[in-house]
């Protein structure tokens, strides 16, 4: 039985996709340095394998690909978050561009299939305009958005040079089981749920489009499909913009008497660089080429997602 391999499987995003997969009868191979969030293992079924191994060593992913007659490839792996520190950014370097150099470079050796690229709306910038389509300017703040950007020209060069089939897909504030704890405002629910005060001094302004996991999996599956498509760069959201501060009400109305706050503003990334401002992206491409019908908006996503923190604290 042929594999999709997950480069970053263990990951938040890599073993939701992985549960989705094998729910349609598919063997994945999760690829990653680390094990799943404890509180996710109980997805592993036997179509599921777990391999440790790193993007950045290419005869590494050469040979899983042999081992688990790998046929498509779902590219997670990488390193996410905001950081101004020279030795932190060359790993973001290797990781995620060198990496995907090397997962472009093995497709080609094992003239695989596909490959589903999962990008992000970082490399937008701050948006030009409220909804975000596939065609606005690139404009990357900070190594991860610079990072993915230089992925996704990686993957430019490989289809126009090689033939490589690989579809990009830019998401969003991915939310939901396993995500990690750190993030805001995810930690205020879990300081919600367990009757505690915690207060955002700012960021009650910032803008963005929240993806709850599940619609990403759809996304993902779709496609990995044969599909004929127009397009090979596709934004996977909701389609709606809230604020933090919306979004911070919504908890609280899902929670009552959740004593949790933001001000305004907009968040920071450092000291110095405040967060882009964002808006909704433009999924109509996504709708109309793959059958893309996101099922969560903001409040029905937070509902099953707190109802899972709430047995997993």
């Amino acid at each position: 039985m042929s594999s999709i391999l997950i480069t970053g499987g263990c990951g938040f995003l890599g073993w939701n996709i992985a549960r989705g997969l094998t729910q349609l009868g598919e063997r994945v191979v999760c690829y990653d340095i680390k094990q799943p969030d404890p509180r996710l293992i109980q997805w592993q079924n036997d179509t599921t394998k777990i391999v440790e191994g790193d993007v950045k060593y290419f005869e590494q992913i050469l040979g899983v690909i042999r081992d688990e007659r790998v046929k498509k490839i779902v590219h997670a792996g990488a390193i996410v978050g905001y950081t101004s520190k020279v030795d932190e950014i060359i790993q973001y370097i290797r990781t995620n561009i060198e990496g995907t150099l090397n997962v472009l470079e093995a497709t080609r050796v094992m003239d695989l299939d596909k490959i589903v690229f999962i990008s992000s709306e970082e490399i937008y910038g701050t948006f030009q305009y409220e909804s975000a389509k596939e065609t606005h300017p690139v404009n990357p703040l900070g190594i991860y958005a610079t990072t993915k950007c230089a992925a996704e020209s990686l993957i430019n060069l490989y289809y126009m040079e090689h033939g490589i089939n690989c579809l990009i897909l830019r998401t969003c504030w991915v939310y939901g089981p396993g995500l990690p704890r750190d993030r805001a405002p995810w930690f205020l629910i879990e300081k919600a749920l367990k009757g505690e005060e915690a207060f955002l001094e700012n960021g009650g302004d910032q803008k963005s489009d929240k993806t709850y996991v599940d619609d990403l999996v759809q996304a993902v599956r779709l496609a990995l499909s044969d599909n004929k498509v127009k397009h090979r760069i596709f934004n996977v959201a909701s389609g709606q913009v809230t604020t933090l501060g919306q979004m911070i009400s919504l908890i609280k109305r899902i929670i009552p008497g959740a004593r949790i706050g933001v001000g305004s503003g907009l968040l920071n990334n450092s000291q110095k660089v405040k967060m882009p401002q964002k808006g909704a992206l433009d999924i109509s491409r996504a709708r109309e080429e793959l059958g893309y019908q996101p099922q969560y908006n903001l409040e029905k996503g937070l509902g099953k997602y707190i109802y899972w923190l709430k047995n997993h604290l």
